[in-house]
């Protein structure tokens, strides 16, 4: 009978144990299970620290060898994440929108996420085309 402390208790923890487990190609892998006592060595360290990168989750190599196990892994992933949103809340909370993306988010309503804009620009003293491009 599994304890239930070695049973992922988190989304990270069983994402974290589905990735160290192909990468070891073992079935018997709990969150409390030494990484390195089944065999991760330097290079799985770098293919594990890769795939979880691939799944959004950013972890250096070194802070990678400093979690010895599943349940420190995920632990780490939750702290990154909360730092992650407190700084992107002071960003946002900081910074007021300026005149222009005001009066943009109040006209338009609809596909925001495309704008073009045009300008005219008058040149004097333009007598040819190579004085355009030596500018």
């Amino acid at each position: 009978i599994e304890n239930s402390d070695n049973i992922p208790a988190t989304k990270e923890e069983k994402m974290i144990m589905e990735v160290i487990k192909d990468a070891t190609h073992s079935q018997s892998v709990s969150t409390e299970t030494n990484l390195y006592e089944i065999g991760i060595d330097s290079i799985k360290s770098m293919q594990i620290c890769s795939k979880l990168r691939n799944k959004g989750y950013n972890i250096t190599m070194s802070e990678f060898m400093d979690c010895q196990n599943i349940k420190s892994l995920g632990e780490f992933f939750k702290k990154e994440n909360n730092k992650e949103v407190r700084q992107n809340n002071q960003i946002w909370n900081s910074n007021e929108l300026s005149p222009i993306q005001k009066w943009f988010f109040e006209t338009q309503k609809e596909d925001i996420s495309h704008w073009n804009q045009s300008a005219l620009i008058e040149l004097k003293n333009i007598k040819e085309e190579k004085d355009i491009i030596n500018c």
